[in-house]
């Protein structure tokens, strides 16, 4: 609403002008004027105040009031420039620069009539109107300034309207980024959003995320505060409270800033960033001042305030708080002191009288409407050199030698001099696009937005003693990068201590933030996991399966690999046993051996009872392969080994009751009872086991790998079958066919003799109920002793067969040979005592 005001204003004011060409806008507020071959155009505050705005009916001059010393200084230093430029010899020889310059009043209305003076054709104070402006001959070739971006922005379209380059030396509101809208605009200091960027990454290297921000009500400061808002939460920073200070510094304004003041208390923020110029600044901070507000609280400064002297003599500053904030990159400027001391000397030598009687302004010395510019003696023009003298006013210097260097390149300039001819701004602008040169050091160029290089100094206030604060520069931001001396960082705090201006204390490693917003709470990372506060993660990131972390980790450390050994008691135990075993079986060959003629022998099987025996000694020496470090070797054939032993043993269990009764001889008729019958039922019976096998080892075969999932410290190298599917088909198998053989026992117990149906019967019904428990135990059971369980249900099934089918016929062949060596015995008979027992031993 302010800029469509100030439109209707600057549309009256050039109406009004081009009717009455007669009349002037802009002589009353004219400071200075030297004339020269080109001119110059110059707008610079050297007042801070018009006192005549409400009373205006029509557009008529404003009335200034409020000295402004910087505005001073960066008028003298646009002079100093154009002198140094005119007197050299290897810029633009031979050619004089002129200039005219103009009190904007830090008002937007105060740059109007200057600006139509610009605009102006030639030496006339007219307008002329023509559909084209591309060769349009202005009275200036370019413009430096205004102060302000409020002041600029409004005369930047009108300039670009009629083609006239513009050099801005202070105003950085991104909005003049926009080359459609302000094709002539270059400025010499970077634009809001890096200072944006800039005072983020301060914030975020220092650790805060929990601020205040103030901004003025202008577009300098409306712009810094939206650019803020728009990008701290990029950077994981939160904005307690925000506010605009007053539209303008006024005795009035005071009790508004003391309200501001109370309300950034009651925040608890330690840090307020604030968006302003110097006059702003320093009227806050003179009210912080008077209320103490600055008890470890500290100000993150734009570049608009941090380097002023102007801000940092407030007597007793220090108790608003520590400052630490942005300040444009310092330049050289030799011969400005001797410059500005040759100044001083014509000013005393030429009273504000004569000027205002009418003096001759070729000299460049007369000021009718500044009395404040006489008061400077070289007793006290040291105020004139003071902070931010080597960085704004070095963009003011660098801005007229950028249109220098360009209107040297276009006017073809060399050695001999220079081809003088009427200057195309428009070319001018072209040629500026172009400018790339040192300036005392520092090197000027424009990107595509017509910004310079993105530099700024990191500064920060010191007091070594009692008194205003030195500015010392502690960091730097240049092209999109931050670096801050912490330590040498005077924080203004009991002990100089950080102040902190967190929501939430910062996580720590292994700990991540948790609920949304900046006042979160940190929550430990749980093990398995791990956070590490310089990785910027908000997450708990899971450690890799090879390695394991504690809780709160904030890394993670190698797993402790484990296997079975041969020294663990459970593997002493059931090897032990399976020793056992293996002696027993042993011992029982032998003596099946010894008496393999007699009919006990027979009736246990034969020639199948010592098939019998190998297969269980096989599935015996099978055992240790489970309970030892696993290898791909043993892996691979412990399973075959293990369950083709019990396959064979229970196979020749289901063929031997299919035997002819009472049959005293190995192989009878050719029938399914014969010899060849049983063979075959054996054969067939081992059939599916042979091809689960052969199938299990050519597709899944078993393998060692490491299991995660047992503890999170360990990884336990272990056996994996390969597939749960064969090798429970070769568990399941094996307790089938033994419910077969069960089942054919108890069917035909008529047939045996010597209890050995019962003992089948008995060994048979404890393997298939070993193995029924063997499975749900298997499945639900995890580590070091998984085999373990499989060879304890191997040993009990071993066991039960040797204890009740071969060691009772053992103990009849040892101690009762005259039963088991003197024919059949009926199977009655062994139920009497021995006393009354008969053998015919026929």
């Amino acid at each position: 609403m302010v800029m469509n005001w100030y439109v209707y204003q600057t549309v009256l004011a050039l109406l009004w002008h081009m009717g009455n060409p007669q009349e002037t806008l802009f002589d009353n507020n004219e400071q200075f004027r030297l004339p020269g071959d080109y001119i110059i155009g110059g707008l610079f505050s050297l007042h801070s105040r018009a006192i005549n705005l409400d009373s205006r009916t029509k557009p008529e001059f404003i009335t200034c009031d409020s000295f402004y010393p910087s505005g001073y200084r960066y008028f003298l230093t646009m002079i100093f420039a154009i002198d140094e430029i005119n007197q050299a010899t290897d810029l633009l020889p031979g050619v004089q620069l002129g200039y005219e310059v103009y009190d904007s009043c830090m008002e937007m209305l105060g740059t109007v009539p200057p600006s139509l003076r610009f605009v102006s054709k030639g030496n006339s104070n007219g307008v002329a109107v023509q559909c084209d402006y591309m060769d349009y001959q202005p009275h200036v070739i370019a413009v430096v300034g205004p102060t302000t971006s409020e002041e600029t922005i409004p005369i930047a379209r009108l300039l670009g309207h009629f083609h006239i380059p513009q050099i801005g030396y202070s105003a950085s509101s991104e909005t003049l980024t926009n080359r459609q809208r302000f094709p002539t605009f270059f400025r010499m200091i970077p634009s809001d959003n890096v200072q944006t960027e800039a005072i983020l990454q301060l914030l975020h290297q220092l650790g805060w995320n929990w601020v205040s921000l103030l901004c003025t009500d202008d577009e300098y400061g409306r712009g810094g505060c939206t650019n803020f808002i728009n990008l701290a939460e990029q950077h994981s920073i939160c904005i307690s409270h925000w506010q605009l200070l007053p539209q303008r510094v006024e005795a009035k304004s005071k009790a508004q800033l003391g309200q501001i003041l109370s309300t950034l208390k009651s925040v608890q923020s330690n840090s307020t960033v604030l968006f302003a110029n110097e006059l702003y600044a320093t009227a806050l901070l003179q009210e912080a001042v008077s209320q103490g507000y600055g008890s470890g609280k500290v100000w993150i400064g734009s570049e608009g305030w941090t380097a002023s002297r102007r801000v940092a003599d407030i007597p007793n500053v220090g108790k608003a708080g520590g400052v630490l904030g942005l300040a444009l990159q310092k330049g050289r400027m030799p011969g400005f002191e001797p410059f500005l001391e040759k100044w001083l000397k014509r000013m005393s030598s030429r009273p504000q009288q004569e000027c205002q009687a009418g003096g001759d302004l070729s000299q460049g010395v007369c000021f009718p409407n500044c009395a404040e510019c006489y008061s400077f003696t070289l007793q006290n023009y040291s105020y004139l050199l003071g902070g931010t003298q080597r960085r704004t006013s070095f963009a003011t210097y660098a801005s007229v030698y950028v249109i220098a260097h360009a209107l040297h390149s276009l006017l073809q300039c060399n050695q001999s001099g220079c081809l003088k001819s009427k200057v195309c701004t428009q070319k001018l602008v072209e040629e500026l696009w172009r400018v790339n040169f040192t300036l005392e050091t520092s090197p000027i160029s424009f990107n595509s937005k017509g910004d310079p290089p993105s530099i700024y100094e990191i500064v920060n206030w010191q007091w070594h003693q009692d008194g205003a604060p030195s500015i010392v520069t502690v960091g730097k931001y240049s092209n999109g990068k931050l670096s801050l001396d912490l330590p040498n960082v005077y924080w203004n705090t009991p002990d100089n201590r950080p102040p902190g201006s967190n929501c939430s204390s910062q996580c720590e490693d292994g700990q991540v933030k948790r609920g949304s917003g900046c006042c979160s709470k940190c929550d430990d990372c749980p093990a398995g996991t791990f956070s590490n506060i310089s990785d910027d993660s908000n997450i708990c990131s899971p450690c890799p399966l090879e390695q394991w972390s504690y809780p709160r980790s904030s890394n993670c450390r190698d797993r402790i690999v484990e296997m079975r050994s041969w020294t663990d008691f459970s593997t002493i135990f059931l090897l032990f046993f399976s020793i056992l075993a293996m002696a027993v079986l042993l011992s029982v060959a032998l003596v099946f051996l010894c008496q393999h003629q007699s009919h006990m022998v027979h009736e246990a099987g034969g020639a199948s009872c010592f098939l019998m025996l190998l297969s269980i000694f096989s599935s015996c020496t099978s055992l240790p392969f489970f309970l030892g470090p696993p290898s791909p070797s043993t892996c691979l054939v412990r399973q075959p080994f293990f369950s083709s032993g019990f396959t064979v043993c229970i196979a020749a269990m289901l063929a031997w009751p299919l035997r002819p009764p009472h049959s005293s001889t190995l192989c009878c008729q050719v029938s399914l009872q014969s010899c060849t019958g049983r063979i075959l039922v054996f054969t067939i019976s081992l059939l599916p086991q042979v091809v689960n096998f052969f199938l299990w080892l050519w597709l899944t075969p078993p393998a060692v790998i490491p299991n995660y999932d047992i503890l999170d410290n360990l990884v336990l190298l272990e056996c994996f079958e390969g597939s749960n599917i064969f090798f429970g088909f070769s568990i399941c198998y094996n307790c089938i066919l033994a419910a077969l053989a069960l089942a054919l026992t108890v069917g035909r117990l008529d047939l045996w003799s010597y209890n050995t149906g019962r003992q089948a019967t008995f060994s048979l019904s404890v393997f298939i109920i070993s193995w029924i428990f063997f499975l749900p135990t298997y499945a639900t059971s995890k580590g070091l002793n998984v085999p373990c369980i499989q060879v304890f249900s191997g040993l009990v099934c071993i066991y039960s067969i040797q204890g009740s089918y071969f060691l009772p016929k053992c103990r009849l062949l040892l101690f009762k040979p005259h039963i088991g060596t003197n024919g059949f015995l009926p199977r009655a008979s062994l139920d009497q005592p021995d006393s009354i027992r008969t053998v015919d031993s026929q």
